[in-house]
């Protein structure tokens, strides 16, 4: 029996808020049950059941019905992690246990991340990866559905499409979405939505090694990865080799997928924080980030008026 699966409920006029299934909740508009003040919700509308094979949804005989992902169900049906329900004018959202990724825009996954994510997947840290055209539309689309980290793997220079990324970055940062962006190949022009602060811009390094990369004391690009002469899958089953930051992004999206998997509870900014102490250029720095240096310094004026003050006190 799973230990519990976590819903949002998303009703009209009111903050969306979190519960969890365990084992099951019934929701309608009045009795002993997850109340929902819907007048489209009827007196019992839905049950939402933990079951050792997932969630699973049972519509109990509404009058206008349960939607799992825009389809109307009419018997029990198994969820998705990520699936969307709607019952009356409420949306419950199935938020899922384990990182999920939107990688969008991308040419092709480079062929050593490929066995990181499948073990994510195969495992309690488990990644989807979803493909898109490059455009806000499917941006927007994966911010809706909380994608734990969003991988995008493309840009523009176009200044009229700055804000709209813009917004939209901002908004998955709130969710709690950790989008990465690959950084343009050139310094110039400007490189949408990588220059936004809400996002992590990734640049190539020189490693060869998937699992090394290095942070950026200077952003905006704020981490480096293996992006150079990359395998990465092309057409018919073929293989070919390809060079550039949209390469360097999926290998920091898939540690921000095994962070997020572990520690769901971190926010992006967050997520940044666990990336740059993991960084080689942090962990093989020969003195710790952030530590202090037993250096004797004159004092300054300042120093010794602030020591001045605290003997008066």
């Amino acid at each position: 029996m799973s230990s519990g699966f976590r819903v949002e409920i998303r009703a009209p006029g009111r903050s969306p808020r979190e519960i969890t299934v365990d084992p099951s909740v019934e929701f309608g508009r009045e009795g002993d049950l997850e109340v929902l003040d819907d007048a489209k919700v009827s007196r019992r509308h839905l049950r939402l059941e933990a079951t050792a094979h997932g969630l699973v949804a049972t519509d109990l005989g509404s009058s206008n019905g349960t939607f799992v992902d825009g389809v109307r169900i009419t018997e029990a049906t198994a969820l998705a992690p990520g699936a969307s329900l709607r019952i009356g004018d409420t949306d419950l959202i199935f938020i899922p246990d384990t990182a999920f990724i939107a990688d969008i825009g991308v040419a092709g996954t480079p062929a050593e991340v490929r066995p990181a994510l499948s073990d994510l997947t195969a495992s309690d840290a488990g990644a989807a990866v979803i493909r898109f055209r490059p455009d806000t539309a499917r941006l927007a689309w994966a911010i809706e559905q909380r994608f734990d980290v969003i991988s995008l793997s493309l840009g523009t220079t176009r200044r009229d499409w700055a804000l709209p990324f813009y917004e939209l970055c901002d908004e998955a940062y709130f969710h709690k979405c950790f989008v990465v962006t690959a950084a343009n190949n050139v310094t110039r022009p400007s490189f949408f939505p990588s220059l936004c602060a809400a996002v992590a811009s990734i640049a190539c390094n020189l490693a060869t090694d998937p699992w090394r990369f290095h942070y950026n004391p200077e952003p905006p690009t704020e981490f480096l990865a293996r992006g150079i002469d990359v395998e990465v899958p092309w057409l018919d089953g073929s293989f070919t080799t390809g060079t550039g930051n949209s390469y360097a992004a999926p290998h920091i999206a898939g540690l921000a997928a095994l962070i997020r998997s572990k520690h769901p509870e971190l926010r992006p900014f967050q997520v940044k924080t666990v990336l740059s102490a993991t960084a080689a250029n942090a962990r093989e720095a020969p003195e710790i980030a952030g530590r202090l240096r037993r250096v004797l310094r004159t004092p300054t004026t300042s120093a010794r008026a602030s020591a001045a003050l605290r003997r008066i006190g």
